[in-house]
């Protein structure tokens, strides 16, 4: 399983996912009030700000975006989805 990445030492990328609507793009986050959440960085949702985390609920067909969302110093973490569990035959 993935280890939880500071964003100080380094963010999810972001410009290869831009105009993306697929979960690839939905990390876990680590929030400064302790919350734990499935969200992307994302730039389209708040004009004022630049870049945002966006919650999103996701499945590994698609995305809809949540209205919750945290500025970029609100997130301390961040780590990738871990892969869904395989069905058997």
């Amino acid at each position: 399983m993935s280890e939880w990445t500071s964003v100080r030492d380094e963010l999810p990328s972001f410009e290869e996912y831009l105009g993306s609507l697929d979960a690839s793009r939905c990390v876990l986050i680590y929030t400064t009030d302790k919350i734990i959440s499935v969200a992307h960085l994302t730039n389209h949702l708040n004009n004022l700000n630049p870049m945002v985390w966006a919650k999103c609920n996701c499945d590994y067909l698609g995305l809809t975006l949540g209205e919750e969302q945290w500025n970029l110093d609100e997130v301390t973490h961040w780590m990738p989805l871990p892969e869904p569990p395989k069905e058997k035959e």
